[in-house]
């Protein structure tokens, strides 16, 4: 079984300071479950007009190779969640979503292949909140649709019982915060979410 990382855009360092923090927290046994970071490099905003379909497309082909039939965890945060919703467009098929402040519209509709997705969000997320009003540009709903929301700050504001909202308003200051070493308390409940969902659960 494959965990895939997924770090987000104006990222110069591969994702060390942010998802890479998580990996201490998922599980990694040899032969069985590993813990694969997507590195796609620096991403400013013109690289994630065009390119996230790009990498998303790769990262589900590459999946597919490798693991035909299984579904795997993944792990994305801000920028990184748009790409995996994609790679999910495109047929990659996921156990369980892990989207930590995710710039996604608050009422994305997820692809029927995704079988649970955990959502945590901070009203603090000040990008997140600003993304909503880039995502009112008539062209950019048309080349990156379903991405650049405010779920980051508000949560997922739909109906599907498959999406689970994690609010950490009032521990989490910011858009990156859950990945600050004093955080470590919370970013282990969060992770222990990635493979045990259970509707309802609270980790406050």
């Amino acid at each position: 079984m494959k965990t895939y990382l997924l770090h987000g855009f104006n990222v110069r360092d591969g994702g060390a300071d942010t998802v890479e923090m998580l990996r201490p927290f998922l599980r990694e046994h040899p032969g069985s479950t590993t813990v694969k970071s997507w590195k796609y490099g620096w991403f400013g905003l013109l690289s994630v007009l065009f390119k996230n379909k790009i990498v998303a497309k790769r990262l589900a082909m590459a999946h597919a190779q490798v693991y035909p039939v299984s579904p795997c965890y993944a792990v994305g945060h801000s920028n990184g969640c748009a790409i995996l919703l994609r790679a999910a467009q495109l047929g990659m098929e996921f156990k369980t979503l892990l989207l930590i402040n995710p710039a996604l519209n608050v009422d994305t509709v997820f692809p029927p292949n995704i079988r649970q997705v955990i959502v945590v969000h901070t009203e603090d997320d000040v990008p997140t909140r600003v993304a909503r009003w880039f995502d009112r540009i008539p062209f950019i709903g048309l080349i990156i649709p379903n991405a650049w929301g405010a779920m980051g700050a508000y949560g997922y504001e739909g109906s599907d019982p498959r999406v689970m909202n994690i609010d950490l308003t009032g521990i989490l200051e910011g858009h990156s915060d859950l990945f600050e070493v004093k955080n470590a308390f919370y970013m282990e409940k969060v992770v222990g979410l990635l493979y045990n969902v259970s509707p309802g659960v609270k980790i406050i």
